[in-house]
């Protein structure tokens, strides 16, 4: 069932920008996210719940988060987006598992947050369809 998302904030080199990468469990279907000028809880939650209202309902059930102080503002964005938010227990990276098996992936791809915060989304699309091609499942083994 779509709808279930697992996200986390990737920081470009030297800490100068920052993206919100949610990664939906079901279909695997990944949303980049340029969250512009500083990373705060306030911006995140902000910039996050902008991009989920653009979502079809039965697409926004829930998001997985790890344990970052980015989404400090997880009450202000469930209201705003009717969204749950869950966090990971500390130290426990799998629970995040297809994030980060699609991030491993998608990362060959991206070496620098600033290089996506400045492309169009066209530019970015044929690496993401290799990438669904090249990890459609995820397990404890990794990408498949």
């Amino acid at each position: 069932m779509p709808g279930f998302w697992e996200g986390d904030l990737i920081i470009g080199q030297g800490g100068r920008s920052q993206i919100a990468t949610l990664v939906e469990r079901a279909t695997r279907y990944v949303m980049l996210v340029r969250v512009p000028y500083d990373r705060t809880a306030d911006r995140v939650a902000i910039v996050l719940a902008q991009k989920m209202a653009t979502l079809p309902g039965f697409l926004r059930n829930s998001i997985t988060w790890d344990q970052g102080k980015e989404m400090a503002a997880h009450a202000r964005f469930t209201v705003a987006t009717g969204i749950p938010v869950y966090f990971c227990d500390p130290h426990s990276p799998w629970q995040l598992l297809c994030f980060y098996c699609s991030l491993t992936v998608l990362s060959r791809d991206i070496a620098d947050a600033e290089v996506v915060a400045g492309s169009s989304p066209w530019a970015w699309r044929g690496r993401v369809c290799r990438w669904k091609r090249s990890c459609w499942r995820c397990s404890p083994a990794g990408c498949h």
